[in-house]
């Protein structure tokens, strides 16, 4: 496990020395606000590090499982574990595109509405029925 506290020091004289300060701490005192907030977040970083890390792991055996050809199929369904969906598309969107907006009166237009709502399965209805 990594020692926060020297991570702490190091970072705070690395910054003291960029600023020009002589006097750089060999110590962190953790009861100062400050001191404790640098560590959380030195702590947190490295937490952050190990996740990645680990994620990397995952994904680096998930492929080499699906390059073996005796375990293709399932490196396959390891590897679909890390593929983000497609977002799936707006239905009025699709309502519109399926339409078109070249109209003008709104009792063909909500005949269309209809008939295309249909056409792709769906219908509109009241809430809470």
């Amino acid at each position: 496990m990594i020692d926060i506290k020297q991570k702490a020091i190091a970072l705070l004289n690395e910054v003291k020395t960029e600023q020009g300060y002589n006097n750089l701490p060999t110590s962190i005192n953790r009861h100062f606000l400050i001191d404790e907030a640098l560590c959380r977040a030195i702590k947190q970083h490295e937490a952050t590090k190990q996740e990645y890390s680990d994620f990397r792991q995952k994904v680096s055996n998930a492929v080499v499982e699906y390059r073996l050809p005796e375990t293709r199929e399932r490196g396959f369904e390891t590897l679909k574990s890390f593929i983000i969906p497609a977002p799936k598309p707006d239905p009025m969107v699709v309502l519109c595109d399926h339409i078109g907006l070249g109209h003008t009166d709104t009792k063909d237009m909500a005949n269309d509405f209809r008939a295309a709502l249909d056409a792709l399965g769906f219908e509109i209805g009241e809430k809470g029925r």
